[in-house]
């Protein structure tokens, strides 16, 4: 599937997903349709980054799918360093806004 397809996909779930995030306490629902068995290495998410670092993905597209991605019980990463660097990009509430230099980081240990 395109991006833009994808992202058209899950439109509505990201503007109530935004709307959750913004209300200070609230939990923040992410739909998975379903729980398949999915092995991300740095390939996957070094695209990720580079789709945000491009503007391609919004902040909010990028916590969405990255959670759903941590949601998951049937996803394994490639390494544990590979996880960690992935929970830093979730759920604003957690870690703090993503930024620029945060997928930077990450994208520059996806190419190493």
């Amino acid at each position: 599937m395109k991006l833009e397809d994808f992202k058209k996909s899950i439109d509505k779930e990201i503007t109530d997903y935004k709307r959750q995030l913004s209300k200070k306490g609230a939990s923040s629902e992410v739909l998975l349709e379903a729980d398949i068995d999915l092995y991300l290495n740095k390939a996957h998410i070094s695209e990720l980054c580079s789709n945000y670092l491009d503007d391609r993905l919004s902040e909010y597209e990028l916590y969405y799918i990255i959670d759903a991605l941590l949601l998951s019980e049937n996803v394994s990463f490639e390494n544990e360093r590979l996880l960690d660097l992935t929970e830093t990009m979730t759920d604003p509430s957690v870690n703090g806004a993503v930024t620029k230099s945060v997928a930077k980081e990450v994208l520059d240990y996806c190419a190493s």
